[in-house]
Parts: structure tokens; C-alpha cells; sequence
């Protein structure tokens, strides 16, 4: 298990090809069936030109945490030669499709729990490829108000998993009306439900229970032992057992 905060990522991390470095994480596109994440979004271009590509996980080999440095087994001159992407736009199937048969990469859509919604999709000729960066910020709300808005977003490198939404309390009203100080707590994309035509989280638990739940604090080690604390604590089956 190796957990990461996503955001830690983003504008920071350069992307090292076999024979050089290529460009800059810019994003990520994490597919809302699953929070798996399904592509790097990088940036390529020069500051004479603006050029985004996709790289898949299954590309990225060992990282370098130390000098923030996320190899890939490609070549630049592949990656520079890859369909072009407009990150401005949503990401069609017809084009997924075509990314995967120029790396030959397989079709994460063509098997596992999620072909039946997929094969849907693909009909439709649309996805449900959402950007990182997008959902950072969406105002979360449990079942009798406001908690506060997501901050980050916690995945798993091994298999690029988002376990967790980050989310302040800071939001959180009393009875005298007055600002609480905020904490950050740990919600996993299991337990909510989401509005991407309002940018709002709904989290079917009492704001006292979220309010009160178990403290992130970033400086310590994210484990095994403090993920049991979370999901013991909103009485939820774990996910790995």
C-alpha cells in the first residue's frame, strides 16, 4: 500500500521518458465508476506553444519521490507523436479508444465491473473521465448541512485507486451560529454521492459524526492501522478484506 495526496502531484512532478524528460503532470482524469485514476494529463508544450498529451498508469514505471520524477516506458518521440488532446473538451470514447491502439495499451472499459456501464457509454460516445482538478474545491455536505469543501484527494500508486476524499470542517455551524475551528477528515468516494452539475459532495453520514471524526494530519504516516480507525469508526466494510 503506498498512499499519496494527488494534489502533491499536480504542476510538480515532471514526466521522465526513456530518454529524457518530456513535460510537466498538469492534471489527472480519474473515471467516476470506480475513482480509479485512467490518465496523466501532460503538459508538453514549450512557451512558444501549448500541447497536452495522456499517459495511461500502466506506462509508469518505478517513481522517484526524492526528486519528484514519474518515469515512463516511452520514448518522447512516441509520446511527442501521440493523438493530441484538448483538455478543453470532453474526452470522447472514439478518442480513448484511439490513444490505446496507438500505445497498445489494453481497453480498461473492455473488462472488470464496470464493462456493462461502459459499453453504454461507448454507445453514447461518452465517458465519465473527470479532472482532478475540477473536483478540488466542490463544496461537501452531509445529511443536515454544509461541512466544508474538499481539499485533496488520497489514492494508492499501486493501482492508482483514489481512497479518500481530504475534506475541512471548517464549514460546520453550531447552535450559537459561530465558526468552529475546521480539521481535516477522511471520507471515502464509496460513502457519497456527487452533483457535478452543482460541484457538490453529499456524504450520507450527521455532520457530528463527520465533525468528530478521526483527525488527518498530514505529517503523520498514513497506514493500515489509521485507515482501520477511520472505517471502524463509520462502522463501513473494509475494502481490503
Amino acid at each position: 500500500m503506498l498512499l499519496r495526496n494527488i494534489k502533491d502531484l499536480i504542476d510538480e512532478y515532471k514526466i521522465h521518458a526513456t530518454d529524457g524528460i518530456i513535460g510537466e503532470v498538469e492534471d489527472f482524469y480519474f473515471e467516476d465508476l470506480s475513482w480509479t485514476v485512467r490518465y496523466l494529463i501532460v503538459d508538453i508544450g514549450t512557451w512558444l506553444s501549448d500541447r497536452k498529451v495522456l499517459i495511461s498508469p500502466v506506462a509508469l514505471e518505478k517513481p522517484d519521490w526524492d526528486k519528484k520524477i514519474l518515469h515512463v516506458s516511452l520514448t518522447k518521440d512516441q509520446i511527442e507523436r501521440s493523438p493530441e488532446v484538448k483538455t478543453s473538451k470532453p474526452i470522447s470514447r472514439e478518442y480513448e479508444a484511439e490513444l490505446h491502439r496507438y500505445y497498445e495499451w489494453p481497453l480498461y472499459w473492455d473488462y472488470g465491473p464496470i464493462k456493462e456501464e461502459a459499453n453504454k457509454l461507448e454507445k453514447q460516445k461518452t465517458t465519465n473521465l473527470r479532472s482532478v482538478k475540477e473536483i478540488i474545491g466542490y463544496r461537501v455536505k452531509a445529511t443536515e448541512g454544509e461541512i466544508g469543501p474538499l481539499l485533496d484527494l488520497v489514492f494508492d500508486y499501486e493501482n492508482w485507486i483514489i481512497r479518500y476524499m481530504i475534506i475541512s470542517t471548517r464549514y460546520i455551524i453550531e447552535h450559537a451560529r459561530d465558526l468552529i475551528k475546521g480539521k481535516k477528515v477522511l471520507i471515502s468516494p464509496d460513502w457519497t454521492e456527487i452533483s457535478w452539475a452543482e460541484s457538490e459532495i453529499y456524504v450520507d453520514h450527521p455532520i457530528d459524526i463527520i465533525k468528530d471524526g478521526p483527525e488527518y494530519d498530514p505529517d503523520v504516516t498514513f497506514d493500515r492501522e489509521f485507515e482501520e480507525i477511520i472505517y471502524d469508526y463509520y462502522k463501513r466494510p473494509k475494502y481490503w478484506e
